[in-house]
């Protein structure tokens, strides 16, 4: 039997990476990058205003409660830069508007006391920076922000859409066809004969594949006959970049799939020192990897995810 450590290390060595395709943005959820994204922008791209309230040009010591300040101009978000403040000057200024030259603080509308349209006194003290979001603060241009390899979430297509990525480069999706074997498995909803059970597997090793992102096609259950494995995985192979089935990889007269995947492909390994899950078959069928998985429930998803 193959020792643990050097079966996946066998397993490293035979994988590959699938091709690269570009998805649309809005439906690249779920997928791995590529190549890694790097920020063509500062994000945000410009000094913006974090508050509803005024725009300052504050000495380097801040300023002071009950300082006075004239309202010079007034700037919301979408508007372009406006005209450069003075010490003592403050333009009215709204959240994500861009901060005018000149200003480093903003305070918030709370915060001060108007006197008329164009005088404000402070009630509370301002510091440089204060309310104040920096261009590139989040990420700068030229960083690198996801790597290769990194899977999609919400939070990733938020980034990438700020930083204004249309499109992405990522992998294709791994194609993995998946079938049992048994005489004794039914599928659900069918009556169970004396000695039958349902079989669980296929559901179990669906969703394990469709949360790595892989497009699974079921190709059912196989009976314990070697023709028919034959012809079934022959079949999963020529269509999927993977397949995996599960039972009939034992010693047993019933157990077919040993000698289907030698007549149809190369055997990498098979048996593995691991309790429960050493029948484990591990070989190529024309372009397709293949993995006969154990039969029993707990012994297939050990090998899964372990090996798989």
């Amino acid at each position: 039997m193959l020792p643990y450590i050097e079966a996946q290390n066998q397993l490293l060595a035979l994988a590959t990476l699938t091709p690269i395709e570009w998805k649309p943005l809005m439906a690249a959820k779920g997928r791995f990058l590529a190549q890694p994204v790097i920020a063509p922008i500062h994000l945000p791209p410009f000094d913006n205003s974090a508050m509803d309230g005024y725009a300052l040009c504050v000495p380097k010591s801040g300023a002071c409660v009950d300082a006075r300040f004239t309202v010079v101009n007034r700037i919301a978000a979408g508007d372009e830069n406006a005209r450069t403040l003075k010490t003592g000057e403050a333009a009215r200024i709204f959240t994500g508007a861009p901060l005018p030259q000149g200003a480093n603080a903003v305070v918030m509308q709370e915060s001060v006391n108007i006197v008329d349209v164009q005088t404000i006194v402070l009630q509370k003290s301002v510091q440089i920076d204060d309310n104040v979001r920096r261009a590139g603060e989040d990420f700068t241009q030229g960083k690198t922000v996801l790597s290769a390899g990194s899977r999609l979430t919400a939070k990733h297509i938020a980034v990438l859409a700020g930083l204004g990525f249309a499109q992405v480069a990522v992998r294709q999706p791994l194609s993995v066809g998946l079938h049992s074997t048994g005489n004794e498995l039914r599928e659900l909803g069918e009556p169970l004969k004396n000695g039958q059970i349902y079989d669980c597997n296929r559901h179990l090793l669906r969703q394990l594949l469709q949360e790595l992102g892989c497009i699974v096609q079921d190709y059912g259950i196989a009976p314990d006959n070697l023709a028919q494995t034959q012809t079934m995985l022959a079949k999963a192979a020529a269509e999927n970049t993977l397949v995996i089935s599960s039972g009939g990889v034992s010693v047993g007269e019933e157990d077919h799939v040993k000698a289907a995947l030698q007549s149809l492909g190369e055997m990498n390994f098979w048996k593995v020192a691991v309790k429960p899950g050493k029948p484990l078959a591990v070989g190529t069928i024309g372009n397709s990897r293949f993995f006969g998985l154990p039969g029993n429930p707990v012994s297939c998803w050990v090998s899964f995810m372990l090996m798989v």
